[in-house]
């Protein structure tokens, strides 16, 4: 069943790689050759590609299933990856995956529960009311009368992207292995990476914990909305949550609204930019399709099952980096990107750097700047993956979340200048940390260690002084143990010259073969017989030795 499956699946890629063939990514792969075969099949039966129809990639990702579906909603944040065009037609991919049936929805509930679907929940409405492609959400009451919004995971969904991942896994290596683009992106590593994030978003419980984490993060904003958990009503496959009644932010344009948004979409935006640069944990997918605008006019943060991590070291960076983009700086820009990023072999700094400061400079001085943070960081990974700088992930993602922030901004407030805010805010966050590094508790502890400092340092720098006038101060250099590296070489040459003996010694007795004796053993001059005899005896000791010392190791 697995071979049949990866043979369906190696032709389902193969086909799509053909129909838009003209892709960078299949470009720089070198499998031109392998889609040969499709090609002829395809023109055979009056098909033809049509990479310039970007919007079918959408649709034919959709139809390979909801592995495809996923990598299709990561690769739409991966510049470095696709076109500008590709990645807009992969952006809407969650609203475009057909609903599973409700007989096999109330199985999932009622295997996960252990108890008929009707006696959790009073009411459950069997048609969803949103289908993505790892699960579906449909409307219910509990038996105390609380409305609840009910996440249930397709069936069989696990394994089918176990089994995807699989075959999936066998091409990036080949890919890496075989292809330019595979060294600069190493899909092998990118696909561990998905891995781990599709397995986590596939736990409907770290899912209900993410929405617990994030309503204690975003208490402070009053704008902001997020769905709490009804944990006695969560497994692993089934998440039942708050029901907020709302509209999507993509939607929100066809209401006439009446009440201005200013500090809902302040409180909006600076909510995602304390995500990523405070808190270090940030909702990886707030597209305007997961974002709700209430009757209260606030919006309501939904599906989180994709959440990033950010380490406080990079958090600093990052900071730093959309300080220079909002003031300018495309020098400052280049030098903290290539610090976030995996410079390669072939990495062109020179040309990088010119590249990123005419795009910091037109960013800068352009009229249409604001909404367009996003962006930049967009272009940056693109140049970068040019040069030869692998992007790091978290740069990826704080790119996408800028380009989702600024479509949800766009469709609520299109006038709204995100660049003073993000200028703003981002100054605010670094006064906060200066004042943060002078609080009491932080000083004293720089005082102790100053403390500290002071007192050993007249002890250490007498001892110092000593040995310098002594002659007695030397630095040692740990490299490699050289007496160790000796006895190797010295092993080394004893089997090379054991060989180049018992090799001589089967020469000699060849030669001594032809020599006509008086005196024959089994027909052969005994001293040949000899040599041969102490050839062979001394090869099986060389080859014991070898194997004995060989297998210790």
């Amino acid at each position: 069943m697995t071979v049949l499956h990866d043979a369906r699946r190696y032709h389902d890629i193969v086909r799509l790689l053909w129909r838009f063939g003209d892709s960078r990514l299949l470009k720089q792969a070198g499998l031109e050759q392998a889609l040969v075969e499709e090609q002829m099949q395809a023109e055979a039966g009056g098909e033809a590609p049509g990479p310039e129809d970007e919007g079918d990639l959408a649709a034919a990702l959709c139809a390979l299933g909801p592995t495809f579906v996923k990598f299709g909603q990561m690769l739409s944040g991966r510049p470095d990856l696709l076109p500008q065009a590709w990645m807009e037609s992969l952006a809407d991919l969650q609203d475009k995956v057909p609903p599973v049936p409700y007989a096999e929805i109330e199985q999932v509930v009622e295997a996960e529960f252990g108890v008929p679907l009707k006696s959790i929940y009073a009411e459950f409405d069997p048609e969803p009311v949103a289908a993505a492609s790892l699960g579906q959400v449909h409307f219910a009451t509990l038996r105390d009368g609380t409305p609840v919004a009910v996440k249930v995971q397709r069936p069989g969904i696990r394994q089918q992207i176990l089994d995807d991942l699989s075959t999936f896994d066998t091409l990036a290596q080949a890919l890496d292995a075989h292809s330019d683009v595979g060294r600069r992106i190493a899909f092998a590593d990118l696909l561990a990476q998905s891995r781990v994030a599709l397995l986590r978003e596939l736990d409907y419980l770290q899912e209900a914990q993410n929405l617990e984490t994030l309503r204690g993060l975003l208490e402070d904003y009053r704008h902001l909305e997020v769905p709490r958990a009804h944990w006695d009503y969560c497994r692993t496959r089934v998440l039942t949550m708050q029901r907020i009644d709302g509209v999507k932010v993509s939607q929100a344009g066809l209401r006439k609204l009446e009440t201005p948004l200013e500090e809902v979409v302040s409180d909006f935006y600076r909510s995602y930019l304390d995500q990523v640069l405070v808190h270090g944990f940030c909702h990886a997918d707030p597209h305007p399709g997961n974002v709700l605008l209430t009757r209260e006019h606030r919006l309501a943060l939904i599906d989180l099952g994709m959440v990033v991590h950010v380490d406080p070291a990079l958090r600093e960076q990052l900071l730093r980096l959309l300080l220079a983009i909002a003031e300018g700086e495309g020098a400052l820009v280049a030098e903290l990107a290539i610090g976030i990023c995996h410079p390669l072999e072939d990495f062109d700094r020179e040309h990088y750097e010119a590249e990123v400061a005419d795009l910091v400079s037109r960013f800068r001085h352009a009229p249409e700047a604001r909404l367009r943070e996003g962006r930049v960081l967009t272009e940056l990974i693109r140049i970068g993956s040019r040069r030869g700088l692998r992007p790091a992930a978290e740069l990826t993602v704080l790119g996408k979340t800028l380009m989702h922030l600024d479509q949800v901004v766009q469709a609520l407030l299109p006038d709204f200048d995100t660049l003073a805010l993000l200028r703003k805010h981002a100054e605010s966050l670094v006064r906060q940390r200066t004042l943060q590094s002078l609080a009491p508790g932080a000083v004293l502890k720089d005082l102790l260690d100053v403390q500290e400092l002071g007192r050993r340092a007249p002890g250490r720098i007498n001892q110092i002084l000593k040995q310098l006038a002594r002659n007695e101060l030397g630095i040692r250099v740990q490299a490699i143990d050289e007496q160790a590296l000796l006895l190797q070489l010295q092993k080394i040459a004893n089997r090379v010259t054991a060989g180049v003996v018992i090799a001589a010694l089967i020469v000699g007795a060849a030669l001594v073969m032809g020599v006509d004796t008086p005196q024959r053993w089994w027909g052969y001059p005994p001293l040949a017989l000899l040599l041969f005899l102490l050839a062979a005896g001394s090869g099986f000791v060389l080859l014991w030795n070898i194997w004995r010392n060989d297998r210790r190791r």
